[in-house]
């Protein structure tokens, strides 16, 4: 089977449109390493995000960038009539032939539908105009969560038949138990107890709901939390911790290696991710895989991803906040069993589940 992936998040990437690209093709290559994989790269003149290392069915397809409009207009005569096309950041070329028998697109949200506000007019009306053409034209739609594919249906009444949810992984280093990971904290400066929290700043990751619960607790009762990421309004963010009289309790580490977020993942009390809506949320799996709990916004597709190994709650309540931080923290065994429970759950993103899955998928085309 010849398979052909726009891979500029692949290639460009660093966080999420990245991360999923390089985990999806590099998981479809181990398991069915017979399909040869084509990765169309944008000859962008810009450092890829990993080496490239060209493997037997695994190759890199160059193509003029030309300000992107040759990846929408033009890049679909590249393919060929048979083979199968999958865009893995929610587009496809116009042009693209065979398109309604031959083509696959991952849609990973539709947030800027429902959280408007946290997106400039021209943004939202790429993302709408892109995401109506994918669901008009793409034989299948992959979503990467129930939650987005509930959101398709019910903001763009797109076909639920022609809709499939293959659920992502987070990368096998979170798996991975690392004995000497304690070194880290002596080489980052940080309290031997405390609370995760990742991802980027922005309104609609809510990192101000923790600051708005610390209050709540007493400063005898407050464990330490790490705020890893960055993002538009993470320089506020830090004044807001300085003006709450928080940041003895705060610590913002520059975090640059996986190996290193996975350590700490594995190190923390738990992950506290209050974000208001999401595609997925794979901070969560990284935490479930690591053996920690999650406490989150309920009624998100976090919940989705931490399933019975979080705590989910309204986050916009600073006491309920409050009370389900410290529930977390303070009953040892509680936190076990949330562990272990967060440990079967996430069986449900192993590659053996998944892969076969988009195996089936892609065979399925055309017939």
């Amino acid at each position: 089977m010849d398979l052909y992936f726009d891979a500029k998040r692949y290639f460009y990437n660093r966080t999420g449109l990245g991360n999923y690209s390089r985990w999806l093709v590099h998981a479809y290559h181990g398991f069915f390493p017979e399909d040869h994989i084509h990765l169309l790269n944008p000859a962008l003149g810009k450092k890829l995000v990993e080496p490239w290392i060209e493997q037997a069915n695994l190759t890199k397809v160059d193509y003029p960038a030309i300000g992107g409009l040759y990846r929408s207009i033009l890049l679909g005569r590249r393919i060929p009539d048979q083979a199968i096309y999958h865009g893995l950041s929610g587009e496809l070329p116009i042009n693209l032939k065979n398109a309604a028998k031959r083509a696959v697109v991952t849609i990973h949200d539709v947030i800027f539908k429902i959280r408007p506000q946290d997106y400039k007019w021209h943004d939202r009306w790429s993302y709408d105009l892109k995401t109506r053409f994918a669901l008009r034209t793409a034989a299948r739609v992959l979503a990467i969560s129930h939650t987005t594919r509930n959101d398709l249906i019910e903001r763009y009444h797109a076909d639920p038949d022609r809709i499939e949810v293959v659920y992502q992984n987070c990368d096998p280093v979170f798996y991975q138990e690392n004995k000497a990971g304690s070194g880290i904290l002596e080489r980052l400066a940080l309290p031997s107890e405390f609370w995760l929290c990742v991802g980027s700043f922005n309104p609609r990751k809510n990192q101000q709901s923790i600051l708005n619960a610390w209050e709540q607790i007493k400063p005898d009762q407050r464990i330490p939390i790490l705020f890893i990421g960055e993002g538009g309004s993470k320089k506020e963010f830090r004044k807001i911790c300085e003006e709450k009289k928080l940041e003895s309790w705060c610590f913002f580490p520059k975090v640059e290696y996986k190996t290193d977020l996975a350590n700490l993942y594995r190190l923390s009390v738990g992950l506290i991710y209050p974000s208001l809506c999401e595609g997925f949320g794979i901070p969560a799996v990284e935490a479930l895989a690591s053996g920690v709990p999650v406490l989150g916004h309920k009624g998100t597709s976090v919940e989705e991803a931490a399933g019975p190994g979080g705590v989910f709650l309204d986050t916009t309540h600073a006491q309920d906040m409050a009370a389900g931080i410290l529930k977390i923290q303070d009953d040892p065994s509680y936190r076990k069993d949330l562990c272990a429970r967060g440990k079967e759950h996430i069986a449900l993103f192993k590659e053996s589940v998944t892969m076969p899955k988009l195996k089936k998928l892609y065979g399925n085309l055309g017939k």
